[in-house]
């Protein structure tokens, strides 16, 4: 028996002990627990970091088990169920927590696979829109990393691109005579979210969320099911910011925003 067989039978049992029978959950007991509960679980969590571990190749990368690239970043690996969880078989650790049946494939070959983004155009109107909110310091690279993860029929919340679209000035210039009505956009985009609104697909709120607070409340103001931290160095944000090109005097004023970020910043 591996390591990982080991540790994997071990986390049924607490899995077992915690919520009951959960290999034979044919009821609604008190005890079982939800979908949701289960991916924000300590058992998911130990699972999934057991499985990146004895994945990972000798070159150091997790390669994706689709389109066999190395995830060079965290935040882009998704330990994917082949067989999907539902309400019905998540108290079911031979689906549940079986090596067996997961693999680690990259954020866009996922959403591939699940037909979340417009991959199908057959595919039915009614299915579930996905939330994700995208955060991180100034200059870490979330706007880069949603317009390569994003389709057309995609939502996209950018408060520095409603500033940009509602008047004559250039990017990152934010009169203070406009202020209201940039925020009072975003607030609507946040309702039409909220409610699910709309033939969208999925959405994606960019935030530099440094508060751990700010993220939560937001995260429950839209229904939304997945935060993605865009985790980037504090040298690597001061060294973009002088691609962004920006006045002198902004660049004063990104540099304290970056310092700020890294400052006041509160992990999960």
């Amino acid at each position: 028996m591996t390591v990982l067989s080991i540790m994997c039978a071990a986390m049924r049992l607490d899995l077992v002990n915690k919520c009951g029978s959960i290999v034979h959950c044919t009821g609604k007991g008190s005890d079982m627990i939800t979908r949701e509960q289960f991916y924000k679980s300590k058992q998911w969590e130990a699972f999934r970091k057991v499985i990146i571990q004895q994945r990972t190749d000798e070159d150091g990368f997790v390669h994706c088990c689709e389109c066999g690239k190395p995830i060079l970043h965290k935040y882009d690996l998704i330990v994917h169920h082949k067989q999907e969880l539902s309400e019905a078989n998540v108290n079911d650790a031979m689906v549940s927590l079986n090596p067996d049946n997961v693999e680690c494939i990259c954020f866009r070959c996922h959403n591939k696979v699940h037909e979340r983004f417009g991959f199908n155009k057959s595919a039915p109107t009614s299915y579930k829109k996905h939330v994700y909110i995208v955060y991180g310091a100034p200059c870490s690279g979330k706007s880069t990393w949603v317009h390569e993860n994003a389709t057309q029929d995609d939502l996209v919340v950018d408060l520095d691109n409603i500033w940009q679209m509602i008047s004559i000035n250039e990017r990152y210039s934010k009169p203070a005579a406009l202020k209201h009505v940039v925020f009072e956009m975003r607030d609507k985009l946040y309702d039409i979210i909220r409610y699910r609104s709309g033939k969208w697909h999925s959405a994606f709120i960019i935030t530099g969320g440094a508060m751990k607070g700010d993220r939560d409340r937001l995260a429950q103001r839209v229904g939304a099911d997945d935060l993605i931290f865009i985790d980037t160095d504090q040298s690597v944000c001061l060294d973009r910011m002088h691609t962004k090109g920006l006045s002198s005097a902004q660049m004063d004023d990104w540099k304290k925003f970056i310092i700020d970020w890294f400052e006041r910043y509160q992990s999960d």
